[in-house]
């Protein structure tokens, strides 16, 4: 088994944040896991079992050959997204828990959002287990060289610290926490 754990290293200005390259691994033999702290991870053309978790990071899978092998992959804060070859088989249980999920690979997936989370569940075929888990993301599952029906945003209700000053306002407070629609006052 081939094992990758890595760690941002760096220090990163709170006012200018910086997007690490990430992990990228074309026509990889496992089975692999791979452990990330704060990098996106892209992986093509791998032939077994593979399982992935990033706490701060896309992840973008394209197995690319049949039959499939099981994947799990988890992402803390970011996007999944999976492409998978026109006859694929396989099982899929994929969950953002503070997202979204787009379904683009066919009618056996079925959509369903309970709350602010979203599931995509189905089976085509007999094949292996995809499990998908983004706690704070979005899940696109399609076809391989299929366009996507939604471009996935960043993610989802990402919060923004904003800084006043009560001279120029008087009425609001220091501190305010923006969020798509709503504006909660922290301090």
């Amino acid at each position: 088994m081939i094992r990758v754990y890595t760690s941002s290293g760096g220090k990163t200005s709170p006012r200018q944040p910086t997007r690490t390259p990430g992990n990228c691994a074309n026509g990889i033999v496992g089975p692999i896991r791979l452990v990330s702290r704060a990098r996106d991870i892209k992986l093509a053309q791998f032939t077994q079992s593979v399982e992935l978790d990033t706490e701060r990071g896309d992840i973008e899978m394209t197995p690319g050959k049949l039959p499939l092998a099981a994947i799990e992959a988890r992402s803390g804060s970011g996007k999944i997204e999976l492409l998978l070859p026109e006859k694929a088989a396989f099982h899929l249980e994929a969950t953002a828990e503070r997202g979204g999920a787009v379904n683009d690979f066919g009618p056996q997936i079925k959509e369903k959002s309970e709350g602010r989370t979203a599931v995509l569940a189905g089976v085509v075929g007999d094949g292996p287990l995809i499990k998908l888990t983004a706690n704070r993301g979005w899940i696109s599952v399609r076809k391989e060289g299929a366009q996507p029906s939604e471009v996935l945003p960043d993610t989802p209700g990402e919060k923004v610290r904003v800084r006043l000053r009560r001279r120029r306002h008087p009425s609001l407070p220091k501190t305010c926490v923006i969020a798509k629609s709503r504006c909660d006052v922290v301090g």
